[in-house]
């Protein structure tokens, strides 16, 4: 079980050239501040350059890497 109830790591992301903000919670969920912005009806803000976290090798290896250092 983890001790913390989340964390955060700002690193430069190539896909959206620019700083953004990798953040895992101790329940396993994990998002970035380039994940796209959708209005209430699920589209997509107009103008927001964003990639897909849910597929982010930084925010996966982030997570997995938090998670390994708790359990060894």
């Amino acid at each position: 079980m983890v001790n913390w109830q989340i964390t955060a790591k700002t690193i430069y992301c190539a896909a959206v050239k620019d700083e953004v903000t990798l953040m895992v919670k101790s329940d396993g969920s994990s998002r970035c501040t380039a994940q796209k912005k959708l209005d209430k009806s699920g589209n997509m803000i107009p103008g927001s350059q964003r990639c897909d976290s849910d597929t982010c090798p930084h925010l996966n290896e982030y997570r997995d890497r938090l998670f390994a250092e708790e359990t060894s």
